[in-house]
């Protein structure tokens, strides 16, 4: 999300909404949420007014999930996005009374297609595009190349940091980054990922990722 531009005035957002103190963007239009809110909130573009305690009830759900190693089990769908992403923060909102009150949602992401077959997603107030992604310009290419997506580690079972034996550091990030077909490739075939340093081995049962400070080497064996 570090490429957003916007496309019409941010003033867009707020018209109307004066008595509000959230403003947030629905996400997941296809499923149906609770209490008046969306099920989902697409949590890269937010406003509030100030001491909201509705942000307070959001921190501290998404705190919890973090010291409980939570997954997102009770979840039906979409559970990578449970954790921190733009259902944990409806969910906390959810649980909070009154919450649809004071909150101004009327912005939607949709996502189109471009012609020749990316996601461009968009940010629609009304009729109006109020913000796009910028995929030449922007920065996604070069964060998918030192970060993993939070997918991938989600599915290798690696969101949280005790998790794997891997050291958590940047070095490990880019290696899970670079290698994400590697890897996924081996959860396809049931293989046990580890990261050592030394000599690369290969069983039926592991799969190993040898790092040193200037090269990495896979066998045949991603991540706010």
């Amino acid at each position: 999300d570090c490429d957003l531009e916007l496309q019409a005035p941010l003033s867009l957002w707020f018209a109307g909404q004066e008595s509000k103190n959230l403003f947030l963007v629905r996400d997941a239009l296809n499923l149906q949420g609770d209490k008046g809110l969306a099920w989902a909130y697409w949590n890269a573009m937010m406003a509030s007014k100030p001491r909201n305690v509705m942000l307070v009830r959001v921190i501290q759900r998404i705190v919890f999930n973090i010291q409980t190693h939570y997954y997102g089990e009770d979840q039906v769908t979409h559970r990578s996005l449970s954790i921190t992403g733009p259902r944990a923060l409806a969910m906390a909102l959810t649980s909070h009374a009154g919450a649809a009150e004071g909150i101004a949602h009327e912005p939607r992401l949709e996502v189109h297609i471009t012609p020749e077959g990316f996601h461009d997603p968009r940010i629609i107030v009304g009729e109006t595009v109020l913000v796009k992604h910028n995929r030449k310009h922007g920065m996604g290419k070069d964060y998918q190349k030192v970060s993993a997506h939070y997918g991938d580690l989600y599915n290798l079972h690696l969101v949280y940091c005790d998790e794997g034996g891997l050291a958590c550091n940047a070095r490990t990030q880019k290696l899970l980054a670079l290698d994400r077909a590697h890897i996924l490739q081996a959860m396809g075939e049931r293989k046990v990922v580890r990261m050592l340093s030394g000599n690369t081995t290969n069983t039926t049962n592991t799969t190993t990722m040898t790092t040193t400070s200037t090269t990495t080497t896979t066998t045949t064996t991603t991540t706010a």
